[in-house]
């Protein structure tokens, strides 16, 4: 060959696309849907080369030493991948999968174990509080190596761990693995399935409670105070995984308890009373309230290590008289740690707008409020709960919204965050439970909240007509933490006047996660380790704490934590983008951490929409009951649905909806599930075209007849532009009128097993 040939063959050869090409990966695996019971579809998100047909392999344990069998797909392609989950998986392995990308025996292939095995997505102590006047130490959960346990103590609380994620609890008998099936949110039950195992502790500790979705363990017989367990597993049929504990010290011994009495001490002043506790610091004091009313005009600041006490919400009442004319202030605040209001009244009649009755300060610690009652009947409502800082536990109290809203009649301009009876900012680690509220701005807003309890409460709007706000968790100020997930909202009941007409809840949702904006996006300019380099300018409000996602080229579908960053294009991530995401090609989106939701168990009677709303990862709406559930409107030509699910551009940055499941929920007079996809009407800066929805699963729903007031659509995956991909809705029950079931489009969408009556 002469050089010229060879010359002219280099240039050609430099000049093809394969040049770049990167050699043959195995798949990478990024999520999977779950649980998967015998004759289900399975899905799996990743990054498979082989785009007409991965290779799938199922084996009989869990390395695979063994010769595997091939896995017959029923949708297959470079993103994604559908089959049927064998009935042969027995305990206490289940099936184990083989991903190749090629088929056997050339490879390369990733092994992964059972869908069904258990996946724990956060868990904390229950309440996250300790004792008024103990130490704590203030490491969140789920952001350290262990789960923090609060310590037995000698006459206190128990020891209670709270577990949250996926295939957590199953009823049946493990030696017939086909009778096993993952328990109900709706039917809390003992579990003799699950078990949490820890060394050296000999013997499984099995739950107190446990649905599919939720364990709680009493560990108050097994741990020592102080000790660590890393060794920690939460076992299930189907597998274990890990999770390592770490209980708290015993609280070192401080000076007696101080009880001071409002009207003997203080001559009836609860501020000279809270003056004393606060020179009684540090110890522990009990501030007594008489049983009578008391009359006050400025706010009460409650200091650290002390609890306000009443004799009873019944007996001891304060009435809470502000100018209105000042600028606005809480009823009562709390700017140190350790600090609480039990067993007493508070009546608001008269403050500046915007004043909230009970509000705790950003980085504070260890609120307690039970057994309280809170109307507030000022003429411009506010907050009854303001929440800053971390580990909070509200419960049992009786919460009334009876003033005028924050809102004229005539003008929706309305200032949402004052409106909501509860507003939680930059709050983690606490817990809302057992409380009733009645409501007519707004029942709650938990904007930037991490690892939030929010069960067993009835929440009632009392207002027959037009309503200012819904009710949200969401990301509207980014504020110190750019993240908003680790929630678990369930078994609460939530109604609303009945009959109204659809106008009334217009935009005012049920329940809603909303999150607009994001910090960039841009094509992958340089990948050294975990360092990424964009093309798109980030914005200057720090993503610390948000999530890298890859919505467009190789590796789509992958997410990382962001740890920090340049302040122009560059990110640090947790750990590095697998070799699949190719730089000039891939396409990443910084987005607020918006995910792990457990929305599950609850009862929605009247109400508007229940729906997750731009950014979304990972999460689930399961075993939901809605009853005459109206709706709120969706977007221009959009079907409606009672729940429902939006991907779209929004704030300029691209809000995707990745990775959810819609799971055994039940409509009874109330439209049906539907996805709204809009990258038809892009206008994102980073010009990312979509699809903003993918990898959902829509199953074991059961949707009777649409609600009166909005005779719309009965069907599900009502997906709203054909961009839309990897769609999974099987075994739903529809009872709708004719013509009005299952709509779908899109691409890679698979149905299977429904019955339409």
């Amino acid at each position: 060959m002469t050089k010229t040939l060879l010359f002219t063959l280099s240039l050609l050869l430099s000049s093809l696309p394969f040049q770049n090409a990167q050699p043959t990966l195995a798949p990478g695996i990024y999520w999977h849907s779950s649980p998967n019971l015998p004759g289900d579809t399975v899905m799996y998100s990743g990054a498979f080369p082989n785009t007409s047909t991965p290779a799938v392999y199922l084996c009989n344990e869990p390395l695979c030493t063994s010769q595997p069998t091939p896995v017959p797909l029923l949708d297959g392609w470079e993103h994604s991948v559908k089959f049927t989950m064998p009935s042969t998986c027995v305990p206490p392995y289940g099936c184990t999968f083989q991903f190749c990308s090629s088929p056997l025996p050339t490879g390369p292939c990733r092994i992964v174990n059972d869908p069904n095995a258990p996946e724990v997505w956060w868990a904390t102590s229950f309440p996250p509080t300790s004792l008024p006047g103990t130490s704590y130490i203030p490491q969140l959960s789920a952001a350290g190596p262990n789960v923090l346990v609060n310590p037995p103590i000698t006459n206190g609380p128990p020891s209670i761990l709270r577990v949250f994620g996926r295939s957590l609890a199953f009823t049946g008998e493990i030696s017939v693995p086909s009778s096993l099936r993952c328990i109900s949110s709706l039917n809390r039950q003992t579990s003799t399935t699950s078990a949490l195992l820890l060394t050296p502790t000999s013997g499984p500790i099995l739950p107190q409670n446990a649905t599919c979705y939720e364990l709680t363990f009493d560990l108050t017989d097994f741990i020592q105070p102080g000790m660590a367990y890393p060794n920690a597993l939460i076992q299930t049929p189907w597998g274990t995984t890990s999770l390592p504990i770490l209980v708290t010290p015993l609280p070192s011994s401080g000076p007696a308890l101080n009880i001071i009495n409002v009207d003997t001490d203080a001559q009836g002043n609860i501020n000279t009373a809270l003056s004393m506790a606060a020179n009684n610091l540090p110890g522990y004091s009990l501030v007594v309230l008489g049983s009578h009313s008391y009359t006050v005009t400025s706010s009460l600041t409650i200091p650290g290590n002390t609890v306000l006490m009443g004799q009873g919400p019944d007996k001891s009442q304060l009435i809470f008289n502000f100018s209105t004319i000042q600028q606005s202030m809480s009823a009562i605040v709390g700017n140190s740690s350790n600090w609480g209001i039990n067993s007493f009244s508070i009546l608001f009649v008269s403050a500046y707008a915007g004043s909230p009755a009970v509000t705790t300060l950003h980085g504070t610690q260890n609120f307690t409020a039970t057994n309280m009652n809170i109307t507030m009947t000022q003429y411009n409502v506010s907050n009854a709960f303001r929440l800053q800082g971390s580990n909070f536990d509200i419960s049992n109290n009786f919460i009334w919204q009876s003033g005028v809203c924050l809102w004229p009649p005539t003008d929706d301009n309305t200032n949402f965050q004052a409106s909501v009876t509860i507003y939680m900012e930059n709050a983690q680690n606490g817990a809302f439970y057992g409380n009733t509220m009645l409501w007519h701005c707004s029942a709650f807003d938990m904007d930037i909240v991490s690892r939030v309890i929010f069960e067993d409460n009835v929440l009632t709007c009392t207002d027959p007509g037009v309503i200012p706000h819904g009710n949200s968790i969401s990301f509207y100020s980014q504020g110190t933490n750019p993240e908003n997930q680790g929630i678990f909202y369930a078994h609460n009941i939530q109604s609303r006047p009945p009959n109204n007409n659809r106008t009334d809840w217009a935009f005012h949702e049920s329940l809603t996660t909303d999150g607009p904006g994001g910090f960039g996006a841009g094509i992958v300019t340089d990948l050294f380790s975990n360092v990424v380099t964009m093309d798109g300018l980030l914005d200057h409000t720090s993503p610390v704490g948000a999530t890298a996602m890859v919505v467009e080229g190789p590796g789509l579908g992958q997410y990382r934590a962001v740890v920090n960053y340049s302040g122009t294009t560059s990110i640090t991530l947790d750990e590095p983008f697998d070799q699949h995401v190719v730089v000039n090609q891939s396409r990443v989106a910084v987005l607020a951490t918006v995910g792990s939701h457990i929305i599950s168990g609850n009862y929605f009677t009247w109400g508007s929409v229940v729906q997750a709303f731009g950014v979304w990862i990972t999460g689930i709406f399961v075993d939901n009951v809605f009853d005459n559930q109206n709706n709120a409107f969706a977007d221009s030509g959009a079907i409606d649905g009672s729940l429902t699910g939006f991907g779209l551009c929004y704030g300029n940055v691209a809000q995707t909806l990745f990775y959810a499941e819609y799971t055994g929920n039940n409509m009874t007079n109330s439209n049906g599930i539907s996805l709204h996809d809009n990258s038809i009407d892009n206008s994102c800066n980073e010009s990312f075209v979509g699809p903003y929805i993918r990898w959902v699963m829509i199953r074991n729903n059961t949707i009777g007849g649409v609600a009166a007031s909005n005779p719309g659509a009965c069907g599900t995956i009502n997906a709203t532009n054909s961009l839309t991909t990897d769609i999974v809705s099987e075994r739903n029950v529809f009872d709708c009128p004719p013509g009005n079931a299952l709509y779908g489009n899109g691409n890679n969408i698979y149905a299977a097993h429904s019955v339409v009556h």
